[in-house]
Formats: C-alpha cells, sequence, structure tokens
C-alpha cells in the first residue's frame, strides 16, 4: 500500500482536490477533519479537556464545543495552538493509525493500493509526514488564498472576516513556499475545474511510483514481538508452577 498525504494553506483548494480523488479517481482518502469533528463530539474525552483550558469555548450544559471561538482563541495566539495540539494529536493519531491498518487490511479485496492521507497539518504535526511515503500540496498565489478566505462563511452567523483576520489567519499557518519545498508534489489550484482535474491525475500518476508505506507492517511487528514476549513470560511463569 502507497500512503500519500494531502495537504495545502487554508482556502486553497485542498478540499476540492480531495472529493476529485475520492470520488473521481476513486481512492481511498482518510480525511482527518472528519476525524477531528469525531473525536470533537459533544462530552467527549477531547471537548472536556477543551474545557478545561478554554471554558469559554464550551457550552457548560450541552458540552458542545463552540468550534468558531475555539478557532478565534487559538489563531490569536501561538502557545494556544501548541495546548490545542497536545490534546487533539494524541487522539487523531490513533484514529489515523485505525484507519490506515483497515485500508491495509482491505488493499487486497478493494484494489485500492493508494490511500490519501488528507491532513491540513500535515507537515505540522511531524509524526504524520514521516510515515507517509510522499506528500502532495494544494496551492495557489497568496492574492487568491487571501480572496477566497475572505468570501467563505464564518460561526454562526456565516459572516466573512475581516481582511485583518483573513490575513492572520494565513500568517499563523506555515508558509505556502515551506510547505512546497517539504511535499513532493505540487497542485498549482489557478485554474478552472477542468484543468485542475487534469493535474489531479498527474499527481495520481506521480502517487503510484513513490515507494510502499512500511508503517502497517512496522505496527504489527511490534505488536506481533509484544505478543511473542507475552508467551515466552507466560511459558517461563508456567514452568516454575
Amino acid at each position: 500500500m502507497i500512503l500519500i498525504g494531502l495537504t495545502g494553506g487554508i482556502a486553497c483548494g485542498k478540499t476540492t482536490v480531495s472529493a476529485i480523488l475520492s470520488e473521481q479517481c476513486h481512492l481511498e482518502v482518510i480525511d482527518c477533519d472528519k476525524i477531528v469533528h469525531v473525536l470533537q463530539a459533544p462530552g467527549s474525552s477531547a471537548v472536556m479537556a477543551i474545557a478545561a483550558e478554554w471554558p469559554e469555548a464550551v457550552d457548560p450544559e450541552t458540552k458542545e464545543l463552540n468550534r468558531s471561538k475555539l478557532s478565534e482563541i487559538v489563531f490569536k495566539n501561538v502557545g494556544a495552538r501548541r495546548k490545542l495540539a497536545r490534546i487533539m494529536n494524541p487522539r487523531i493519531f490513533l484514529a489515523v493509525v485505525k484507519r490506515i491498518l483497515s485500508a491495509w487490511w482491505r488493499a487486497p479485496w478493494t484494489r485500492r493500493y493508494v490511500v490519501i492521507l488528507d491532513a491540513p497539518l500535515l507537515f505540522e504535526t511531524s509524526i504524520l509526514s514521516r510515515i507517509v511515503s510522499g506528500a502532495v500540496v494544494v496551492t495557489c498565489e497568496p492574492s487568491t488564498q487571501l480572496r477566497r478566505l475572505l468570501q467563505r462563511p464564518h460561526g454562526p452567523r456565516k459572516e466573512p472576516l475581516s481582511e485583518l483576520e483573513g490575513k492572520r489567519r494565513i500568517a499563523s499557518q506555515m508558509s505556502m513556499d515551506e510547505k512546497r519545498r517539504r511535499a513532493g508534489f505540487d497542485i498549482q489550484n489557478e485554474c478552472s475545474i477542468g484543468e485542475l482535474q487534469q493535474r489531479v491525475n498527474g499527481a495520481v500518476r506521480w502517487m503510484y511510483e513513490q515507494p510502499t508505506c512500511l508503517f502497517p507492517h512496522m505496527i504489527l511487528g511490534s505488536v506481533a514481538a509484544v505478543a511473542v514476549g507475552v508467551v515466552f513470560v507466560g511459558a517461563k511463569i508456567f514452568q516454575k508452577l
């Protein structure tokens, strides 16, 4: 199985590319955003940990996370982003590992030998970037990125961001140049949807040239080693009885 990381800056079109890969290229996509939404269900352990740090971001009665409020907090404060990462990253990684192992186990039957790990913070979360076979980044010009971001509705009132807030959110992320440097393939999303589909097809051809992901084998090997160790210790104890 080949595991490819998909990432990109905010408002660059990563979600559109992910949909093309899933719906038109028929590749399995592990969507970290969807995983996060499940992990942040009302009353979950992640939400309770967030409430302990930022009570104003969680409804005290319904235990529901106010994502707009949390975004407002973390985009303005590097320390807050790091705290949130410490809460969420271990939970996200465990869920991702389960999905990777499931895809790897089903690959001989599904014939889906390329699996996409759609992760907005692929490079910022170093453990994720280390397990993929290669990475694809979706990019666009800074002016286009800002324009698209300001056109999006935000918050419960679906209001657009101010230009200052939009620039702040873009600046809080890893720079586009750095993402391009770390990625193996750059999909420039400054084109029509038809042209974008062609560029995605080019990326898929590149994906099939990448090395096999050894991560599932490492996990299963570790589990097997622990199992053998348990059996060995158990046998020794049994011999002494």
